[in-house]
């Protein structure tokens, strides 16, 4: 008995032409993706623990003023940075719309501290910080657009390979 030559219409042709999605990231954003993943679950912690530390000198008297909006963003968006990293990590389907939503979050809240600063008439050095993270997160956000089709057309995520491998009949 022969064995047919393969075409295109085969189950095995279309399994070899999909790639994971992690296998389709550059290796520069895989970088990007563990650094800020481990630094925003550093900064959690960090945040909590100031924050309980500003809620006592409020209650003691020492601070005058309660927590802005701007400063709760301040708590939420490490969180909201470390969920779409830990989310491209798992390779879901619209994490890299939800990473890019939550740089450019961060993106401008960064600008908006920095123009704050500078029209309160502070000095910028205490926003040199600021400056080094926009600059950091600028490649990243390119890098992000550069894999966003890709990403959500043409590759899957290891668990939807894995279902296409056990189920051959669809």
């Amino acid at each position: 008995m022969e064995k047919e030559p393969s075409s295109i219409f085969d189950q095995n042709f279309i399994e070899g032409t999909q790639a994971r999605r992690r296998e389709i990231m550059p290796l520069g954003l895989k970088i990007y993706v563990w650094f800020y993943l481990l630094t925003t679950g550093y900064t959690i912690p960090w945040l909590y623990y100031a924050y309980v530390q500003y809620q006592r000198a409020f209650e003691s008297g020492f601070i005058t003023d309660r927590f802005s909006i701007l400063s709760c963003l301040d708590l939420l968006l490490p969180v909201l940075l470390f969920l779409a990293n830990l989310f491209l990590l798992l390779e879901k389907k619209w994490a890299v719309l939800f990473a890019i939503i939550a740089t450019m979050i961060s993106i401008l809240s960064g600008v908006y501290s920095i123009v704050r600063e500078l029209l309160s008439g502070m000095i910028i050095s205490a926003e040199i910080w600021n400056v080094f993270w926009i600059f950091l997160k600028i490649p990243y956000l390119i890098l992000l657009l550069r894999v966003k089709q890709a990403w959500e057309t043409k590759a899957l995520s290891g668990r939807e390979l894995r279902a296409i491998n056990n189920n051959p009949e669809k």
